[in-house]
């Protein structure tokens, strides 16, 4: 059985749903004012500071003016080099280990512990890494570097 079109309805219909759109839309800009009027206030206060002594000297001592990040460009640099080369090699053979031979208990058991870690948020692994090799070792960038 086959239902008549009704104009009227479909009238009412569209409309409802231009309606609905444009209070979601109005709604998310309202959301969104708070998030854009801070990120302008931060950039246009903290622009004047970005010069190359920023970049390339290090922090200055509590109460002193200026000083700059160079330690943590490159302690960041370091770790993300050390993370990626302690950590591509085990990902792609993992990888491609899986992709090659997915039958077995290895296989299970590579499975299990990728999905494992993809479940568990970045802060816990941070945590556990902190507990197990900073508190004993100290800091260091080899905290960052998965185990080769």
């Amino acid at each position: 059985m086959l239902l008549k079109k009704n104009p009227l309805r479909e009238k009412k219909r569209r409309w409802l749903n231009r309606f609905a759109i444009g209070a979601l839309g109005g709604v998310s800009l309202i959301g969104a004012l708070p998030f854009l009027f801070i990120s302008v206030y931060v950039v246009s206060m903290g622009f004047g500071a970005l010069n190359w002594d920023f970049f390339t000297m290090i922090p200055k001592g509590p109460g002193e003016a200026g000083g700059g990040m160079a330690n943590s460009i490159v302690g960041s640099g370091v770790l993300i080099f050390l993370g990626s080369l302690g950590g591509i090699p085990w990902g792609m053979a993992v990888g491609v280990y899986l992709s090659e031979y997915s039958r077995g208990k290895t296989s299970r058991i590579l499975r299990f512990v990728v999905d494992l870690l993809a479940s568990v948020p970045s802060i816990v692994i941070g945590i556990f890494i902190y507990g197990l090799i900073v508190i004993r070792y100290g800091f260091s960038a080899y905290a960052g570097v998965p185990p080769s």
